[in-house]
């Protein structure tokens, strides 16, 4: 799976938590956690979510089975709001 931000969302990091604003819509969205390290992960472009897990697994100090289910909740709550780009690819 290929992640990517949307190009109509605009980021300002605030440190501990970082705002999002989808300009289609005009709404904002505050990201922390998971949710925000995946956002930062996928800043300097699209990445394959099996990297992301691969580069995870080396920085955090937590069971590979959590940091999956952490990853899928990040994907899920970005794709419900509609600010990541998900497609098929194979490796």
């Amino acid at each position: 799976m290929l992640l990517g931000q949307r190009e109509e969302v605009y980021t300002t990091d605030l440190g501990d938590e970082i705002v999002l604003l989808d300009m289609n819509n005009g709404a904002y969205f505050g990201l922390e956690g998971a949710t925000m390290a995946l956002w930062q992960e996928l800043g300097d472009g699209p990445k394959h979510a099996s990297v992301i897990l691969a580069r995870w697994r080396q920085i955090y100090e937590h069971p590979s089975e959590t940091l999956e289910v952490l990853l899928q909740e990040a994907i899920a709550h970005l794709r419900q709001k509609d600010l990541i780009s998900v497609s098929a690819y194979e490796e």
